[in-house]
């Protein structure tokens, strides 16, 4: 199926390895909004592929992908270009955006708790703290990336060190000794990965 590069908004990296905050237009915006409104025509199909057995999964995704688009987006962050504030929708406690949150580079969301990464290079944290999640290390500084899995939190050093805090279940939280050179990092559900600049790839948790 086609992508139109207006339905979403974009991360540009530039020379001081930071990414610019993505641009959300109007075009963008009406694009949600027109999909949205076709909730009714997706349900419609959806009831016809469970009472027609001929209407196969396929054709149902031919017709939804759109509506189904646009409830993904709900979930999703977006940081403006003007004056990089951070705009959040949906549910739980991580849309509740702390309101003097201004000049975010870059931003992570986990199950119900947010990571900004601040242009100074540290982070800030709001949402669920039911593990520990938003209670940002004390010596979490010069900060270039971050991530967020179910529960826990990671940050990756202008060092190339990791930091990780959160729920501990699976040692997800726990980077492993000689962990260095690391250029990205991803949290999941219960394990958290890193890419190193050797082009090896760091994996631990479940």
């Amino acid at each position: 199926m086609g992508r139109s590069a207006g339905l979403r908004p974009t991360m540009t990296p530039v020379a001081s390895n930071k990414l610019v905050p993505a641009t959300l237009n109007c075009a963008w915006i009406r694009a949600l909004l027109k999909s949205w409104a076709m909730k009714r025509e997706m349900l419609k199909v959806c009831w016809r592929a469970v009472r027609c057995p001929r209407f196969t999964i396929c054709q149902a995704a031919k017709r939804c992908w759109k509506p189904l688009l646009s409830l993904l987006l709900l979930l999703a962050f977006v940081v403006r270009s003007s004056g990089a504030v951070v705009i959040a929708w949906g549910s739980g406690q991580g849309t509740n955006v702390p309101p003097a949150l201004t000049n975010v580079a870059a931003i992570a969301a986990g199950s119900g708790h947010c990571l900004a990464l601040l242009p100074d290079g540290s982070v800030a944290a709001w949402g669920d703290n039911s593990y520990f999640q938003t209670n940002v290390p004390v010596d979490v500084s010069n900060v270039v990336a971050v991530s967020a899995g179910f529960y826990h939190s990671l940050a990756l050093k202008s060092d190339g060190s990791v930091v990780a805090w959160g729920r501990n279940t699976h040692d997800q939280s726990m980077v492993p000794d000689g962990l260095t050179n690391v250029i990205a990092i991803a949290g999941g559900g219960e394990h958290s990965v890193a890419l190193r600049a050797d082009g090896t790839v760091v994996y631990w948790g479940k």
